[in-house]
């Protein structure tokens, strides 16, 4: 067994991905992996890979005791699991010599078919758990095949629904355009010309290794729900193939063909309304315009924002946003407030342009050096009920928020109800009187004399003690 790694609390780790993992991916993990790889290494494996940035397909460098106290481990417990989930196959680890740290390289589980074709990784889970459950797992996982002598009753969708006729005809009556007839040539022309497409491609070098059968199946799909060509789909195709992993990037293929979806449809919706309202689709859309339109005042406060920081707010994720202004104000990139974000991004319905506005207007216009998650939330909260979805709403907001408590923090008029009365000092009279004493009798003059006599003998006492004891 090969050694395992030293690892110290204070070694730094990072995590990355090449894909995704999803829901599937961790069912097999826990299904086929934990049984002979442990609850623990499982555990590590899961929390790292949630560790990953959405936008970046890595995580921030952390201590292994960040991971330490994630997981509720030991050092020597996580140095185990770390081992089983490179034995695995599920994690390939790299040393980089320059930062004096490890890469975790995350890799997915395979899916059960590959799994059980596997001898080791099957023999493992076969030692591991009884004979009756591994036959289970396998039984879960395994496609049935219906006997073919079964005799296919599925009701059709003409049997169960009636179809429209379409009212116009063509001039030959044998290839009239009923309903039927149109569902037999759709369902006729479902599948692909695959040499057709695939000699398309070949002109731009898309061949081999990038048409996958997830590739196929994707444009199978796109064909038959959106009704694309083999021309249309090769120009979506191209669009998404990226030359540097020789590849077609399948969910910027599927962001393309719903984009162009939308806006074919927003076009067809707004020739539809204008014909309706007898205008023009440009008379509708000059209308909206006008009643768009920006005062004065609002076009001077985003006058005021640079070209270059409106492009930010626009086409920069909320992640690198964030980082790129914490670096330009000298501040520590926090995990606590990349998790605020994060979780802005997922609950909310605010686009990444308005969430960036929100985060310079925090970090920058007003210049707190935290992204306060409850602060954050309640200004976010505060333009989504204003109907912010694009960097100058927000913009228009966030001016309009600290203009009004600029106003709100003048002096107001107090009430004289409420009007405290000033202390008033009394002053001493220099101008009156000074009171008139009365002259002393005789027999007062007495006592005073006695009185005096008193005392100027006590003192003489004093004095005499106090002498003799010095001597």
């Amino acid at each position: 067994m090969q050694k395992a790694l030293q690892f110290q609390p204070r070694t730094v780790i990072q995590i990355k991905q090449s894909e995704w993992f999803d829901w599937n991916q961790i069912k097999w993990l826990t299904l086929l992996y934990q049984p002979f790889i442990g609850a623990s290494a499982c555990q590590l494996f899961t929390t790292m890979a949630l560790n990953i940035e959405e936008d970046l397909y890595q995580s921030q460098p952390q201590m292994v005791s960040y991971w330490l106290n994630q997981c509720k481990m030991t050092l020597s417990e996580f140095a185990e699991a770390a081992l089983k989930i490179q034995g695995a196959g599920l994690a390939k680890v790299y040393a980089d010599r320059h930062f004096a740290q490890f890469w975790f390289d995350l890799i997915g589980p395979l899916d059960p078919e590959t799994f059980f074709q596997d001898d080791l990784l099957s023999s493992l889970l076969y030692e591991t758990v009884e004979s009756t459950h591994y036959n289970q797992l396998k039984a879960r996982f395994s496609s049935v095949d219906l006997d073919q002598d079964l005799l296919d009753v599925t009701a059709g969708l003409a049997e169960v629904f009636s179809l429209p006729v379409t009212a116009g005809q063509k001039t030959n009556k044998n290839e009239a355009l009923t309903g039927m007839s149109f569902l037999q040539k759709h369902q006729e022309e479902k599948n692909i010309d695959h040499e057709l497409l695939t000699s398309l491609l070949s002109r731009y070098h898309i061949t081999g290794q990038a048409l996958t059968r997830e590739f196929w199946h994707s444009l199978s799909t796109i064909h038959r729900y959106y009704g694309m060509d083999e021309i249309d789909l090769a120009r979506f195709v191209l669009a998404a193939y990226d030359k540097e992993q020789s590849s077609v990037q399948l969910k910027k293929l599927w962001a393309l063909v719903e984009a162009y979806d939308e806006k074919t449809r927003a076009s067809k919706r707004k020739v539809i309304t204008a014909a309706r309202l007898g205008k023009s689709p440009e008379e509708l859309d000059q209308s909206k315009t006008t009643k768009t339109s920006l005062s004065q005042e609002d076009r001077t406060i985003l006058s005021m924002v640079s070209p270059e920081l409106m492009k930010a707010f626009k086409e920069t994720p909320p992640g690198e946003f964030y980082r790129q202004v914490k670096q330009g104000i000298g501040g520590n990139l926090e995990s606590a407030e990349q998790r605020t974000i994060a979780e802005a991004i997922q609950n909310t319905k605010m686009t990444n342009e308005v969430i960036n506005v929100c985060i310079h207007h925090i970090l920058v216009n007003l210049g707190n050096e935290r992204l306060n998650k409850a602060f954050f939330q309640a200004v976010l909260n505060s333009w989504a009920v204003n109907g912010a979805k694009t960097a100058e709403e927000a913009v228009l907001l966030a001016n309009r928020k600290e203009k009004g408590k600029k106003e709100n923090s003048k002096v107001k008029q107090v009430p004289p109800y409420r009007k405290k009365k000033p202390r008033q000092e009394k002053m001493p009279n220099w101008e009156e009187k000074a009171p008139e004493f009365s002259p002393l009798t005789d027999q007062e003059k007495a006592k005073l004399r006695e009185k005096l006599f008193k005392a100027q003998k006590k003192l003489r006492k004093k004095e005499d003690d106090l002498d003799g004891q010095s001597e």
